[in-house]
């Protein structure tokens, strides 16, 4: 009896799960309406001060410093053992 119980709350869960496929075709249908009629043109012109004109990148060479290993902020301290606040 009890093996009956939990197959028949076992069954209604899973069910419950499934989708409905007269659902889904209603659904997809609307979809495919909206964006068939939603459809509009947007033209972008360039923009001469946008970051992709900026033309070539200058590259220098210089000596290289290397970093200390302590770094201030403003929440507190990074060191080789971990942020000290």
């Amino acid at each position: 009896m009890q093996k009956q119980i939990a197959s028949l709350v076992l069954v209604i869960l899973l069910s419950s799960t499934m989708p409905f496929a007269s659902h889904e075709e209603e659904a997809s249908e609307k979809k495919e309406k909206e964006l068939i009629s939603g459809s509009n043109r947007i033209e972008i012109s360039p923009d001469p001060n946008s970051v992709r004109d900026l033309g070539e990148p200058v590259i220098s060479n210089g000596p290289e410093e290397s970093r200390l290993p302590i770094a201030d902020s403003s929440i507190g301290t990074y060191t080789n053992s971990g942020l000290i606040i």
